[in-house]
């Protein structure tokens, strides 16, 4: 039995002696011997290097402290500070943990007695065979011994200096039985960060997300087995354990394979382990984006129980549903942003959104949509969106900034008693519109140019063409060929480039039926454009709907309409089952 020593520990190795080689895995060496090499003599010369004899000092402290536990078969002298074997046996350094001693006579197994005696020729103190029985005599064995094979053993040991090996007794061993398991093939850890090429870690890339295609091997099933109860030396029942955990369950989106065993993912998504049911999903429901997670990067949709905190990125090929507020943070979003609380943008904000946004305000922001931005207010935010902008519930204002919507923006209230600049813009889409004016540009050019090349040619040519080049020296043939090629070209785009002008002129007529409304009216300071057509509001107008009339080519004013509040209402985000 270990010691119990008064005062602080002495843990520093410097303060030990060791009696035998601390560097061994007397242990590993031992098991090798017992389980599978019973004739290997290199195992035995190993292990002969650290055989005690009983009552020999195996370590020592120098401080008289039992820092290092006495073990198995080990005695710690508190007055001298030496640690002694208890039996003939093998030492074992755990470190500085606890050093025990492995005996000769081993019946640590219960179910079976094991004799490992090392070559002894050389020892001062040698075992017998009647020593090794009188040692067997004084454990309470009730099984039958087979002292003949001990005997014989021993002989050998003496005769021929050679390690020997032996059950003496055995029982049953017990054999443990489990339910059926799933063991997890997939690795699901999370990195710390990812090092760059300067050898910096960027703490904010952690693969936090496991996202996989379809097909990929997940896990694979353990077959269930019963347990078997064994019989102890001792002629006494040995329970077997029964391990009841199943380690992982099979969730959502996951085959078993016709072999019965391996698990693979069904769909391509993201893997998720939900108090150990293994799924594969296309939502994620992660606490919040930080750098415990790191950035996001979604194959499907994510929703954040909390904040997206500063600095930090998502980019999705599905939804995004914030509970909290994003601030200042990179957004690539493939589906919807529904955040319930606000977007507050920063020096690092960039949002583009492929669906709609949902938001209870927006503050600051810089953000692009293809879908309806909708919100309960704006303030001072870059807003472009190719389809509407609805600011009706809550506050309901838009203040601040420049909101640009193709199909129309709907509000309470824009702009504010302060004045605050706001520019509107419904109608145009400024990619297009700028295309469109580059077209026009294009098209006056290769007038100007073709115009030239026919008065460099002169009437001539176009009154006989091939007899005009017959004519023509053949020395300056090749160059009046260049420049009719030239004046084809340019013919044929400018012919392409026209048809492309009428069809955005269309389509432009089309958007000029957006509108601006505002239920309650707007402030002076605000700019409204409609398509190409420009408003200045200079004083409180009171509930109106900002529209361009065809009859007077201008912007002009109505009553507004109440948008249905169907067209605005929320969406949710929808796993896959």
């Amino acid at each position: 039995m270990a010691t119990e020593n008064s005062g602080l520990l002495s843990m520093d190795p410097n303060n030990y002696e060791y009696s035998f080689d601390n560097t061994i895995n007397v242990r590993e060496i031992y098991e090798k011997i017992v389980d599978s090499e019973p004739n290997n003599q290199l195992l035995y010369t190993e292990l002969l290097k650290n055989y005690a004899v009983t009552g020999e000092q195996i370590l020592k402290s120098i401080t008289k402290r039992a820092g290092i536990k006495a073990g198995k078969n080990v005695k710690f002298d508190k007055m001298t500070g030496i640690y002694r074997s208890a039996v003939f046996g093998y030492v074992v350094y755990d470190g500085m943990n606890s050093v025990s001693v492995i005996p000769v006579i081993n019946v640590e197994d219960k179910w079976r007695g094991i004799m490992v005696l090392p070559p002894q020729k050389q020892l001062k103190r040698q075992l017998s065979a009647d020593d090794i029985q009188n040692l067997i005599s004084e454990i309470p064995i009730k099984l039958m011994v087979d002292y003949d094979k001990v005997s014989e053993l021993v002989e050998e040991n003496l005769k021929f200096n050679e390690g020997v090996c032996c059950v003496f007794v055995e029982g049953k061993k017990p054999i443990d039985g489990n339910v059926q398991k799933v063991i997890l093939d997939y690795d699901m850890s999370i990195e710390t960060g990812k090092k760059s090429e300067d050898g910096s870690i960027d703490f904010k890339e952690r693969s936090f997300i496991h996202n996989i295609d379809a097909g990929v091997q997940i896990a694979h099933f353990i077959p269930e087995k019963p347990a078997i109860d064994g019989l102890d030396i001792y002629d006494e029942v040995l329970e077997a354990n029964y391990d009841e955990d199943p380690c992982y369950k099979i969730g959502n989106n996951l085959k078993v394979e016709a072999d019965g065993i391996n698990i693979k993912s069904a769909i391509k998504g993201i893997l998720v382990n939900n108090n150990n049911t293994i799924s594969v999903s296309n939502v994620i429901e992660i606490e919040k984006v930080d750098l415990s997670t790191g950035n996001i990067e979604v194959d499907g949709s994510v929703i954040i129980k909390e904040n997206v905190t500063p600095g930090f990125s998502i980019k999705t090929e599905g939804d995004i549903k914030v509970n909290g507020n994003i601030e200042d943070a990179k957004i690539n979003c493939g589906g919807n942003l529904i955040v319930s609380g606000g977007i507050i943008g920063g020096p690092d904000s960039d949002m583009h959104i492929n669906g709609k946004v949902y938001a209870s305000f927006i503050r600051n922001a810089n953000l692009i949509s293809n879908g309806d931005v909708i919100a309960n207010q704006i303030v001072n935010s870059d807003i472009s969106c190719n389809n509407r902008v609805i600011v009706l519930e809550g506050k309901g204002v838009i203040i601040g900034g420049n909101v640009k919507a193709l199909n129309g923006v709907w509000a309470r209230s824009i702009g504010a008693i302060s004045e605050s600049k706001t520019t509107i813009i419904v109608g145009r889409d400024a990619e297009a519109y700028a295309l469109f004016k580059n077209i026009q540009t294009t098209i006056k050019a290769n007038r100007e140019e073709i115009s030239k090349f026919k008065t460099l040619l002169g009437s001539e040519y176009f009154k006989d063409p091939k007899a005009f080049i017959q004519r023509i020296p053949e020395n300056k043939r090749e160059t009046i060929k260049n420049i009719l090629k030239k004046v084809t070209n340019l013919v044929k785009e400018t012919t392409e480039l026209e048809e492309k002008r009428k069809e955005m002129s269309e389509e432009f007529e089309k958007l000029s039926n957006s509108s601006v409304t505002s239920m309650e009216g707007f402030f002076p300071g605000v700019t409204v454009y409609i398509s190409n057509i420009r408003k200045y509001i200079t004083n409180k107008i009171s509930g109106t709907e900002y529209f361009y009339s065809k009859e007077l080519r201008d912007i002009s004013e109505k009553a507004p309409k109440i948008l249905p509040p169907e067209e605005y209402a929320k969406i949710d985000v929808v796993a896959e089952r």
